[in-house]
Order: structure tokens, then C-alpha cells, then sequence
């Protein structure tokens, strides 16, 4: 009879008060999940919410961003939830410096920051889902799964939010200046490409027509450079 491997143990972290929280023990093929926040009530409803929702789930708990850089790249969870405030460093640049590492590893912000400059940045340094506490237990189960299925997870919270934050978009167009809806559209491309060419290439459209939208877009919201429009529409340059 062939013998079993032996289960895999997670090896013990210091108290919150310096690096990590405790790691629990992973069974043997389970699925392992990094959750990295500095509150101990979060990291025990978690812990329950995996525990009743699936037995193939192991946690593995981080009470600073710090550590969970360091012991992340040894453990390789399948997915990472990571809270935004935290000291020292955020959840956002955490995330952003995994990601360097790490480039396919999922990381869902699971946060009680309910913002959409929060969410945006969060995406913006390579987050891949959103989920705002308190996060129910199938919200969490199903965030964790469509991150394991490559989808992006967003809680009906965030999704609410984030569409609340396009219209205002709108709106804010709106009220600056009548941009056709191909002007609209470059105008958003701005946020992504910095050459005409790339804009010309996403839209289907010639190089030369591109500018020219660009040339009417800086015209009707009074201002003189890209940067300047999209702070002024979308808050940021």
C-alpha cells in the first residue's frame, strides 16, 4: 500500500504587535488563502466563514503587510484578501509590490473602505476584486472562487459604488462642456494610452482624427494639456 504524503504545516508567525498572525494548519491538497489585516476580529470571522463554507479552504492569517510580503513568496497561497488601512503599510502598495512578484497571484481588497478612489487605486496597483466589510460568508466564498476561476470579484456593494462613480463621471462631463460621444470615448482613453496611435488602434479610427478630438476636447473644457482634462473630469492626472 503506497504511502500518503505527509500533511503540509504552516509554520507559526509572531503575535500582531510585531510581524504576523497565527498560520493554521493546511491540510493536505486543501486551497490556501492569505488574509492579511491587523484586526483580530477580521481574521477570526474569516476564519469561521472559510471553515463553514468549505473544508477544502485553509487560512493563513497576517497582521502586517510587512510579513506578508515576506512569507507569502514561501507559502504561495492561491489568493490573497487584503485590507487597505493597515500601519506601517497599506494594503494598496502591498499589493502593488506582490504584484511585482507575483504578478498572477489574486489579491482581493477585503476592506471597510467603501470609496471609489480606494477601489480605482486598488485595481490600478493590480487588485483583483473588491469586497467591502462586513463581507457576508457567500459573498466571501464566491469573491474566493472567481478569483480562483480568473474573474474579477466585486461585492454588490462595490458594484453599486463603482457605477455610481462612472455616472458621476457623466454628470461632471455634463456640466463642464457638450463632448460628443467620440470625444467621450477618447477622453477615457486618455486614462489608459499616452500615443495618439494606441488610441487610434482601440478605437478604429485614423491617428490624425485622434488628434483632432483631443484638440477639441482641451478647447470646450478650458484647458491646455491632457493632464489638466482628466483632473478635471476624472480628479486625477
Amino acid at each position: 500500500m503506497r504511502a500518503q504524503p505527509a500533511p503540509r504545516f504552516t509554520l507559526p508567525s509572531p503575535t500582531p504587535n510585531s510581524q504576523a498572525k497565527t498560520l493554521t494548519t493546511q491540510p493536505f491538497g486543501s486551497v490556501l488563502i492569505a488574509l492579511v489585516d491587523d484586526e483580530e476580529s477580521v481574521h477570526a470571522a474569516v476564519r469561521k466563514a472559510i471553515g463553514d463554507l468549505d473544508g477544502r479552504w485553509a487560512l493563513c492569517c497576517y497582521g502586517r503587510a510587512a510579513a506578508a510580503l515576506e512569507r507569502i513568496r514561501e507559502e504561495r497561497p492561491a489568493v490573497v484578501l487584503m485590507d487597505i488601512w493597515m500601519p506601517e503599510m497599506s494594503g494598496i502598495e502591498c499589493t502593488w509590490r506582490l504584484k511585482t512578484i507575483l504578478p498572477d497571484l489574486p489579491v482581493i481588497m477585503h476592506t471597510g473602505r467603501a470609496d471609489a478612489s480606494g477601489m480605482l487605486l486598488s485595481f490600478m496597483a493590480g487588485a483583483n476584486g473588491y469586497l467591502i466589510k462586513p463581507a457576508s460568508p457567500a459573498e466571501l466564498k464566491r469573491a474566493v472562487q472567481a478569483a480562483l476561476n480568473g474573474e474579477t470579484a466585486l461585492c454588490p456593494r462595490a458594484q453599486t459604488l463603482l457605477a455610481g462613480h462612472c455616472r458621476n463621471w457623466g454628470v461632471a462631463l455634463n456640466q463642464a462642456a457638450s463632448l460628443t460621444l467620440r470625444e467621450r470615448e477618447v477622453l477615457v482613453c486618455l486614462m489608459q494610452y499616452v500615443h495618439d496611435k494606441d488610441i487610434a488602434q482601440h478605437l478604429g479610427i485614423a491617428e490624425g482624427t485622434v488628434h483632432l478630438h483631443v484638440t477639441s476636447i482641451l478647447r470646450k473644457l478650458g484647458v491646455h494639456s491632457r493632464g489638466e482634462a482628466l483632473k478635471k473630469i476624472f480628479g486625477h492626472t
